[in-house]
């Protein structure tokens, strides 16, 4: 007979985050939960739509002041990158 296996855990972590989207800069804490240290993130607050072709090519190098977020087939860059690339306008208007 097929029983459920207690032991089987999530491989999924779980993830708290707070973020505050400010005019100038957003700024964010991060943790893995409950056990991970809090990580700080702080970046301008310009976004940009790009396409994915855009994002190999600017992402060539690590930056801490900016990411990129795809969803779908929508892809955006956020912070310094969209600021300085792409001409991105802050998020709140």
């Amino acid at each position: 007979m097929n029983t459920p296996n207690k032991e089987i855990t999530s491989t999924m972590p779980k993830i708290v985050a707070s973020f505050d989207l400010g005019g100038s800069h957003n700024r964010g804490i991060v943790q893995i939960y409950p056990e991970g240290v809090p990580i700080v993130i702080a970046m301008s607050a310009e976004v940009a739509d790009v396409s994915r072709d855009s994002i190999a090519h600017s992402f060539t190098q690590v930056r801490l002041d900016s990411t990129w977020v795809g969803i779908g087939n929508e892809y955006y860059v956020l912070g310094a990158v969209a600021k300085e690339a792409f001409f991105g306008t802050p998020a709140l208007k």
